[in-house]
């Protein structure tokens, strides 16, 4: 008898009356052969809008779970529709003008928010996503502290590494040297980073970093790193050695980035802008249990501090170059599109910024 429960796949495709009459190799065949969206379940109640929000060229966000603070973000957006798919709620909507579509997966960490972009790739028009988030460093006080900017010019998977038995790292899980997978570095379009460099620019001229975040190394705004290699895992390090040892490997400045999603962007050709805020230091704040700082008073954190960095770069970015964006073409490069020098001087912007207004 055929899979009952394959014939529900098939309920949006002219198949579905034969369906309990096919023999199951047939089914299976046609279940393969059907394009996917015409076996997808039957539509919720917010689908009949689709069809049209669809078509609209937009700009997608990806917003972490963690810190919950999303005013700023909110505060800035227009909302216009809701949408569900899946387990996943969109927000479509506008920012200064410029269509949006936001996501909050119903789960933190990257792996989750890579079905969510994959999700948002198949279901709208997105011409380049966004991930404004936090990390934690992994270059020591005298250049990296709390509150500074990591830009996404270049992303990494380090927790893709062969652990020797004498507890070396090697990245790459199955890499030799005469083999290296495919997408494993992937990098921001030159034209995108300078625009991002350049709302980093204006944000960062305009805040104040606290002094309680950086008691030891005192930081009032924060520095930027325009060329940063933004690393992910599923980890949070507080190890320093291994920390030294996943660095040497894989040259990453800080963790909790987002490779996954920046993966779904990238095989889907959708430009994957990321920028990271310091929220964490291990190597700062060696006597903590995960590099945090005491804050204050209750309800202040250096999380909190780092988001709202980040949301507001973001915000700037799509308010100052969103149009920009969506009438542009742009690369999504597995092969850098920067000599290898600027990532030796990651604060220095280099060209980035010429031509631009960033004040």
């Amino acid at each position: 008898m055929p899979d009952h429960g394959a014939c529900r796949r098939l309920r949006d495709s002219a198949l579905t009356g034969a369906c309990r009459s096919l023999s199951p190799r047939l089914l299976a065949i046609l279940l393969v052969v059907v394009p996917l969206h015409a076996v997808r379940a039957s539509a919720e109640p917010s689908q009949p809008a689709r069809a049209g929000s669809a078509m609209v060229p937009r700009i997608g966000v990806l917003i972490p779970n963690g810190p919950p603070d999303y005013r700023i973000l909110m505060d800035a957006f227009t909302l216009q529709a809701t949408e569900h798919i899946g387990p996943f709620t969109y927000r479509l909507g506008r920012i200064a003008h410029v269509p949006v579509v936001l996501v909050l997966p119903p789960a933190d960490g990257p792996l989750m928010r890579s079905l969510a972009a994959q999700s948002m790739f198949e279901h709208y028009n997105i011409k380049a996503v966004i991930y404004p988030g936090t990390s934690g460093a992994h270059l020591g006080p005298g250049r990296m502290r709390i509150g500074d900017i990591v830009l996404g010019a270049k992303n990494v998977d380090f927790g893709n590494f062969f652990l020797s038995k004498s507890g070396e790292v090697h990245g790459g899980e199955f890499d030799t040297k005469a083999h290296h997978r495919p997408y494993q570095d992937l990098y921001l379009d030159p034209h995108l980073l300078g625009w991002l460099a350049c709302s980093a620019t204006r944000v960062a001229a305009n805040t104040h970093i606290a002094h309680w975040a950086n008691p030891r190394f005192p930081r009032t705004s924060p520095h930027i790193f325009y060329f940063g290699v933004q690393g992910t895992s599923t980890m949070w390090l507080a190890n320093p050695a291994f920390i030294h040892k996943i660095h040497k490997s894989f040259g990453e400045m800080d963790e909790d980035g987002d490779w996954y999603s920046n993966l779904a962007a990238t095989l889907y050709h959708v430009p994957f802008i990321e920028v990271s805020t310091i929220s964490d230091s291990i190597l700062e704040f060696p006597e903590t249990p995960q590099g945090l700082p005491k804050p204050p008073e209750p309800g202040q954190s250096t999380s909190l501090i780092a988001q709202r960095i980040s949301n507001h770069i973001a915000v700037d970015l799509i308010r100052r170059y969103g149009k920009q964006i969506l009438a542009g073409s742009f690369t999504t490069p597995q092969q850098s599109p920067f000599p290898a020098a600027y990532f030796q001087k990651p604060k220095d912007p280099q060209k980035l910024l010429d031509g631009l207004d960033c004040h």
